[in-house]
């Protein structure tokens, strides 16, 4: 945290022993290996469906069709396709609207579909099919089908809009629909209206209306091959945080395989740029190219995001990329300032004590990185946290993030008569704001926190496993790589170490994070640890043993492997 942090406020973890031993009998016995066997008994896979989770297969994606109405969605595309129609495809300005719109880009043009990528400015128009939205579509172009993609399920009155031109909407989405219901489309394709699969992202979706559509139509299955967009829908499916099971967790192993050899030029300008050299795993998406990608239409267009993936030249991809790194950079460097600013209106309002929930609020702070920040405090100090910036008409835009347990939309619900509009999710919802009602709208949502169990506020750390150090080995690694992909539903596996010894002098690395080496009484080999921000954490490490909280990672270095320790949490054996 920034020097200026409100240190003394951050909350005490509370430590709990691991849910099982990853010696041998810690788990039923399926793979050979005890510590992928307690991964397997924790993630809730019994011995009938291991082998199709650690071996998820293309052949095993579920029917396309069996999605709500999307056998007519594909019968109008089909029908536009054959007519020479125009389809506009109007996206969202996240990774997964940018991998959505580029998915359908490239499967409609290969089949001979005419189309037209539309993308809405975050701060001119918003998110979502909007009526200013519309406006500036239809003077780009005049189109006979309008695709609307990651968004417009609740669109009722974008609906009429288009109805009153006689131009067809097509929705392609997976949020839930609002109390105002749905617009009059063509087809309205969302899981979210089925029985299943909800845990789609549009990305995913996107995959799967071309899936149908080619098996709908097999005369097209020659023009376009499906598996050529994996490594987007992959992207767009990890950078939205949606649950990794499923048609999801095929779809990402897969396309994490293809990414790694990938033929967008887009992708492999941005996995250069962003420093991706080995193949390529989940966490690279969520940490390198999906806040790349994100900076185009966090700040401004998204455009440049869109305009990277659809790119046919290798040059123009390269010069793209650069741009997005830049961006990104100068993302970091806004993100930094509102964060440090709002640690010091953090300390100045709450000098002594936390509240249940923190709202900031400041006309200083870009709208774009607000839900950043407060996920970044949110996670520091265990608070559901608001922040709240303003665009120039003076409204305020405030994103918010919560902790487990406590549900922000029902409690947004409690504060809503100080709110212009407010909604989203239960661990992040968004909202906006008149100036003069950020205070009363502070009240209200602590006073309705405040009647939760008090237990939800204290952080508490729970490995998976506990390991010993001669199980730290590559070969543990290359096991665990079937559990991979990683992510929203199959976190990576925490692992814990009891009563270890730190060979040497720790090091200090930019005064900001530990470096050191491991060993305990097992009689392995001693292991190389990192722990990020760990200095900041804790200035002195303890004397004697320590426990550790860990994820486990493959080190490379000049061409040899070996066995790294990422530090989540530490603390002395003796400290209960």
């Amino acid at each position: 945290m920034p020097s200026n942090s409100p240190c003394h406020l951050l909350p005490s973890t509370v430590w709990k022993p691991a849910k099982v031993s990853g010696s041998s009998g810690g788990a039923p016995r399926i793979s050979g290996n005890p510590v992928v066997d307690a991964l397997l008994y924790l993630r809730g896979i019994d011995a009938a469906d291991a082998d199709d989770f650690l071996k998820p297969k293309l052949a095993n994606l579920t029917d396309p069709l069996a999605l709500p109405n999307m056998a007519a969605a594909v019968e109008r595309v089909v029908t536009a396709i054959n007519n020479n129609e125009l389809i506009a495809l109007y996206g969202d300005y996240d990774v997964d609207g940018v991998t959505s719109l580029t998915i359908l880009k490239r499967g409609i043009e290969a089949i001979g579909g005419r189309v037209h990528c539309f993308l809405p400015h975050r701060m001119d128009e918003g998110y979502g099919l909007s009526a200013d939205g519309i406006v500036r579509l239809l003077e780009e172009c005049q189109p006979d089908l309008v695709m609307a993609v990651d968004c417009g399920t609740s669109s009722v009155a974008e609906g009429k809009i288009l109805a009153e031109k006689a131009i067809d909407l097509l929705v392609l989405d997976h949020h839930q629909p609002g109390a105002e219901g749905t617009p009059d489309a063509v087809a309205i394709v969302n899981p979210q209206l089925g029985e299943d699969q909800h845990y789609l992202c549009s990305a995913g979706l996107a995959f799967k209306f071309l899936h149908a559509l080619l098996k709908s139509a097999p005369q097209f299955r020659e023009k376009f091959d499906i598996r050529s967009v994996l490594d987007l829908a992959a992207t767009g499916t990890v950078a939205d945080l949606v649950p990794l099971k499923g048609d999801n967790r095929i779809l990402v192993k897969a396309g994490l395989r293809q990414l790694t050899s990938t033929k967008n030029l887009g992708l492999k300008a941005l996995l250069a740029v962003a420093g991706v050299k080995s193949a390529p795993v989940s966490s690279d998406i969520g940490f390198r190219i999906g806040p790349r990608l994100n900076a185009a239409g966090r700040l401004d267009t998204a455009m440049d995001a869109l305009n990277l993936l659809t790119a046919d030249d290798s040059t123009a991809a390269q010069s793209i990329a650069s741009l997005l790194d830049t961006r990104n950079r100068d993302r970091q460097a806004l993100e930094k300032d509102v964060l440090d600013q709002a640690l010091a209106q953090l300390r100045e309002n709450h000098p002594t004590t936390l509240p249940k929930t923190i709202v900031l609020a400041d006309e200083r702070w870009h709208p774009g990185v607000v839900g950043i920040v407060a996920s970044r405090i949110m996670r520091s100090y265990h608070r559901p946290t608001f922040i709240i910036g303003f665009d120039d008409t003076g409204i305020g835009k405030g994103s918010g993030r919560s902790i487990s347990g406590i549900d922000l939309v029902a409690h947004i619900e409690k504060a809503m008569v100080h709110l212009i509009k407010g909604g989203g999710h239960a661990a992040a919802a968004g909202i906006s704001i008149e100036k003069d009602n950020v205070d009363a709208f502070r009240d209200a949502l602590n006073a309705s926190v405040s009647t939760a169990d008090d237990a939800l506020f204290h952080p508490s750390i729970t490995p998976d496993i506990e390991l010993t150090g001669d199980q730290l080995s590559l070969a543990l690694l290359d096991d665990l790589e079937h559990v991979a992909p990683y992510g929203m539903g199959n976190p990576e596996p925490l692992f814990c170490l009891r009563e270890a010894s730190c060979i040497g002098e720790p090091r200090a690395l930019k005064e900001k994070h530990w470096k050191f080496r491991i060993t305990d009484q097992s009689g392995g080999p001693a292991v190389d640890a990192i722990w990020f921000s760990g200095v900041e954490k804790m200035p002195e490490l303890p004397t004697g043993e320590w426990d550790l909280v860990f994820n486990l990672q493959r080190n490379e270095w000049r061409g040899h492997q070996s066995v790294q320790m990422l530090v989540r949490a530490l603390k002395p054996s003796t400290e209960a």
